[in-house]
């Protein structure tokens, strides 16, 4: 645990801002950095993990944000769909 807090600590503020460069929102961000812990800490990588943590953590953070990306990507193109769809329909509801 106290491996966790350490590591937690020591990158944390450095992830977020790495994460800030992709999705340009802090609360995204924060919730992106999140998540890489708790499935660090969920899946008790530290015990096993041979290679470079920082690298680890940071390719985790950058997949995740473009898992963020591309999850709003379509949904944005869902909703442009929807809202024309509705223009288009003599349905008023």
């Amino acid at each position: 645990m106290s491996a966790f807090r350490e590591l937690f600590g020591s990158f944390y503020r450095y992830l977020v801002l790495y994460a800030m460069r992709y999705v340009r929102q802090q609360e995204v961000s924060e919730d992106i950095v999140q998540e890489v812990f708790i499935a660090i800490y969920e899946k008790s990588i530290l015990k096993n993990y041979q290679g470079s943590l920082k690298a680890y953590l940071y390719t985790s953070v950058r997949n995740r944000c473009y898992n963020y990306l591309r999850d709003a990507k379509v949904e944005d193109r869902n909703m442009a769909l929807y809202a024309e769809a509705a223009v288009y329909s003599d349905n008023v509801d």
